[in-house]
């Protein structure tokens, strides 16, 4: 576990070489692999949305919190797929 390397691949997204690809943790790839440090805009534009529905008394978490993990995850799969 890379704590250091999880916080670095949300800030930036960091080249490395194979061999040190090698040594990192699952969830390490994964972050640098979907491009993690862009999938803030996306929770971003899901956090903006709430923002409006509770201006108006529609927010509801749940739903919320449910259609942001799928934009955050729908993201990531497109970044996957497009390398």
């Amino acid at each position: 576990m890379n704590p250091s390397m999880w916080l670095k691949a949300l800030r930036i997204i960091p080249r490395i070489d194979k061999d040190e690809w090698n040594k990192l943790d699952i969830l390490s790839k994964w972050l640098i692999a979907t491009r993690a440090a862009v999938l803030v805009m996306t929770f971003l534009s899901a956090a903006l949305a709430g923002i409006f529905a509770a201006r108006v008394g529609q927010f509801h978490f749940v739903p919320w919190l449910l259609v942001t993990v799928g934009l955050i995850l729908s993201h990531a799969t497109n970044n996957l797929l497009n390398d």
